[in-house]
């Protein structure tokens, strides 16, 4: 056999292994983002509604502080700005900020709802919301380590709690018009 033959050959095999597997993790990315906007909140249920079964299912899923107080929701409809929600530790409040413009997908909003409860279950002494800011201050928003853990904590859960909205109706396939 043709030494060319046979490096044209490896050659075509290579080129053939790396774009599929380059399509199927395409794919998979493609198909995580598809999955979660094709999904719209359920009519029957407000979006207030839907935040507040969020935070029951935080509850659930990653227990209450010491005081065992639940948080109160609210919702904004901040457009613009980086912020997609916040946690007013004196109020025990979470703010979401629904249609924001960083809000994509209903997993965002999931993820946000799941951030904000970690800051609930951190944040549970005038010392500690003491403690977030002097940190914020010294290194930053991004390297708080408040910030830090409500986000990987966020990462981890976003998907389940999607899923269980799902489950509970709360979260409905579009209709697509063909």
């Amino acid at each position: 056999m043709d030494i060319n033959l046979v490096s044209d050959i490896i050659f075509y095999l290579m080129v053939t292994c790396w774009s599929v597997g380059g399509f199927a993790i395409l794919m998979l990315i493609l198909g995580e983002f598809i999955d979660c906007s094709e999904h719209k909140i359920n009519p029957k249920f407000s979006k207030i509604a839907f935040c507040r079964k969020a935070v029951e299912w935080c509850v659930a899923e990653l227990g209450l502080p010491k005081s065992k107080i639940k948080p109160h929701v609210k919702l904004t409809y901040k457009k613009k700005g980086p912020h997609l929600g916040c946690y007013h530790a004196h109020q025990k409040l979470i703010l979401v900020h629904f249609n924001n413009s960083y809000h994509h997908t209903l997993k965002d909003i999931c993820n946000t709802i799941v951030h904000e409860y970690v800051h609930h279950l951190q944040i549970t002494t005038n010392n500690i919301s003491y403690e977030y800011d002097k940190e914020t201050a010294t290194v930053g928003y991004w390297k708080n380590k408040y910030e830090r853990e409500a986000r990987e904590v966020a990462k981890q859960k976003e998907r389940q709690l999607f899923e269980y909205m799902l489950e509970q109706k709360f979260i409905v396939k579009q209709k697509t018009n063909v």
